[in-house]
């Protein structure tokens, strides 16, 4: 029987998932503010937690940063449920310290949560194994790259963690094929490797930058025609047409809308092919 906790101050929310985890066979924990959701997480194993971020004495960043800093948990997926918006402060917040998913309270019922919850704890391929900030990981093997056949294969080359974070959840349910790098020079590598169907890529980058990978792109014949939508913060004309001159195909600038993200690399997939 797979074993949740609910972190959750508002008893309303708090006893309607819990019937309807209970109802769909999971044995439900409780936890109405931050310190109680901590002793719990020290003292029982658990399968996964659904994380409030507004709570009383410890509020749900700091129980997700704890969960994080403990080796034993750190791979316990956290959903966040809140009223925050994806975009807030606060969402991003709760992106950067590690949250598996983010849902909010006005648009997922409970059924939507155990739906999610099932997913998560369903088997899945293979993961690497986890390593520092700082080592990049190590190339994925071809057949692991092609496990969705026919999916859509986007490389994401940011240093910014809340961007993979944000990216990653969107393109996930469109069930796109994502490899990340945090670095220039290691999303060419992971290109050269296995290319991509398309690359979303940083202008601002450590090791090589985003216009230095454009022109090192242009210059490589199996990489040439394959589509690249530049995502930066530089909000100037000239950096968008010098962007565009390198070979990019869009131009945008954060804070930008991860659905339109997803909605342009359909349409010049959809053209390369």
């Amino acid at each position: 029987m797979p074993r949740i906790l609910i972190t959750e101050d508002d008893q309303f929310v708090a006893n309607i998932c819990r019937r309807k985890f209970e109802q769909e066979g999971f044995e439900v924990m409780m936890a109405a503010h931050g310190p109680a959701a901590i002793g719990i997480l020290k003292q029982n194993p658990l399968d996964a937690v659904v994380l409030d971020l507004m709570l009383p004495e410890i509020d749900g960043i700091e129980v997700l940063r704890f969960i994080r800093s403990q080796i034993g948990l750190r791979g316990l997926p956290v959903i966040i449920l809140s009223n925050s918006a994806y975009f807030s402060g606060l969402a991003q917040s709760a992106w950067a310290a590690g949250a598996t998913n983010f849902l909010n309270k006005g648009e997922n019922g409970p059924e939507e949560l155990v739906k999610e919850v099932r997913k998560l704890l369903a088997p899945a391929a293979p993961k690497f194994a986890s390593r520092s900030a700082d080592e990049p990981p190590p190339l994925p093997p071809r057949a692991y790259i092609k496990r969705a056949a026919g999916s859509i294969r986007v490389i994401v080359a940011d240093d910014d963690k809340v961007v993979h974070g944000v990216l990653g959840f969107f393109m996930e349910q469109a069930n796109f094929d994502v490899r990340w790098a945090f670095d220039g020079q290691r999303a060419l590598e992971m290109a050269k490797a296995d290319p991509p169907d398309i690359m979303v890529l940083d202008g601002m980058m450590p090791k090589l930058d985003g216009f230095e990978l454009l022109k090192l792109w242009q210059l490589d014949w199996k990489l040439a025609k394959i589509p690249i939508i530049m995502l930066t913060a530089k909000d100037a004309d000239s950096e968008k047409s010098k962007a565009m001159k390198s070979g990019a195909v869009e131009y945008l600038t954060k804070p930008f809308s991860p659905d339109a993200v997803v909605d342009l690399i359909r349409h010049y997939v959809g053209q390369h092919a």
